[in-house]
């Protein structure tokens, strides 16, 4: 059972709830295993993961009538193949106390590009480099805003390990079920993100940005996109034929908050010669952590979670076009016998844009410094055939 130690003289005053104890909860049930500062929370995930292949199920198989539609999802890369990507997590934790309902929020806009380096025996080897940060949080309605294209001066301490990603990267391995297996050069890039950072902050800094990028906060970005493509260890390619309408399961075990699990279905919605549209609902079982068990001990419930979402898969390269998960938990926080509702909402945004030619690569980038700063209004090129996605009914 996890342990939260949150003492009581520090969230508590005067005998009511103050506005620390959502900061404190928040930051417990969204990142790190540490509970640091609220403004050096930079992880883009909302758990750290491991799947349970044991409880994977395939696709279904394809259809006996040649007719219906069905298609083929599979990884089709080339080493030398570079794609920008955008990530976008917008997270909104809402806390009902005694003084009435308190908000914090948090947006993060990941700007990078991913390049294929190396393809061996299935298994590939990415590069990501990281080009723009765009950070937003609003806490007790005190807003702070970061943009790497446009950095205050000084930068505050607690956006410095954003300013040192600008510009840096390292890379992973891939296996043939589109699962991580290891990263490469990542002790460099901590080095060269916490540069800035002062001394006294530093340990703090990097347990975070060690799950924010290492295999742990890679491993979530992999498994929201590649990672949702069903896996046949018996093709060639690792592929699967899903026919229109079929589905497939994975499950994923979570260790923040606290241990739980999230079981996915994915059902193929929508088939055309550019792309796959792909639904996405899960159900979160819950768990319950309490810290020791002096006065202080604070307990936290999830009673119920969801997912549910959308990715559109392109049907050439086997890339996300683009994805949005929206994630929901319901929790229960007690503290003193005291008991407040909890509710986080953390929605996830993806795209990719895997047919980009080089001079329209820059427009996501920051390796031309004087490049125009993208917009989020801008219509993205897509491939031939694709329409912006629509939600699927």
């Amino acid at each position: 059972m996890r342990s939260l130690s949150i003492p009581q003289d520090r969230w508590f005053l005067n005998g009511r709830v103050s506005c620390a104890l959502l900061v404190a909860i928040l930051l417990s049930s969204g990142c790190a295993d540490s509970t640091p500062d609220s403004g050096e929370v930079i992880d883009e995930s909302w758990f750290t993961t491991s799947e349970d292949s044991s409880d994977n199920q395939l696709a279904n198989d394809a259809p006996a009538d040649p007719n219906e539609a069905r298609a083929e999802l599979a990884i089709n890369l080339k080493p030398g193949d570079r794609f920008p990507l955008q990530k976008t997590v917008e997270k909104t934790l809402t806390q009902n106390t005694i003084q009435g309902p308190l908000e914090s929020k948090e947006n993060i806009d990941l700007f990078m590009s991913i390049t294929v380096e190396e393809i061996r025996d299935q298994n590939k080897r990415f590069g990501v480099r990281y080009n723009r940060v765009q950070y937003t949080s609003t806490i007790n309605g005190q807003t702070m805003t970061y943009d790497s294209r446009n950095p205050p001066y000084p930068v505050p301490d607690n956006v410095l390990v954003y300013h040192g990603m600008i510009n840096n990267g390292f890379s992973f391995w891939v296996g043939p079920d589109n699962k991580i297996t290891d990263v490469v050069d990542f002790n460099e890039f901590m080095k060269k993100c916490l540069a800035m950072v002062p001394s006294h902050k530093a340990q703090v800094v990097s347990e975070i940005l060690a799950q924010y990028s290492g295999q742990d906060g890679i491993a979530n970005f992999v498994d929201d996109t590649i990672g949702l493509l069903p896996y046949d260890p018996s093709s060639p390619d690792g592929g699967t034929i899903v026919r229109l309408g079929g589905h497939w399961s994975k499950s994923r075990n979570y260790n923040d908050p606290v241990p739980m699990s999230l079981h996915n279905t994915y059902t193929l919605r929508e088939i055309n010669p550019s792309y796959a549209k792909v639904e996405i609902l899960g159900k979160v079982s819950p768990a319950v952590a309490v810290s020791g068990a002096s006065q202080d001990s604070v307990q936290l419930q999830i009673r119920d979670g969801h997912s549910a979402g959308t990715c559109t898969i392109d049907r050439k390269t086997g890339l996300p076009l683009e994805s949005r998960i929206d994630h929901l938990i319901n929790m229960t926080v007690q503290a003193e016998g005291v008991n407040f509702d909890q509710q986080k909402r953390v929605i996830t945004s993806i795209r990719m844009f895997p047919e980009q030619s080089g001079q329209d690569v820059y427009r996501l980038t920051a390796e031309n410094e004087d490049a125009p700063a993208p917009s989020h209004n801008e219509t993205p090129v897509m491939p031939t055939g694709y329409e912006s996605q629509k939600t699927i009914r």
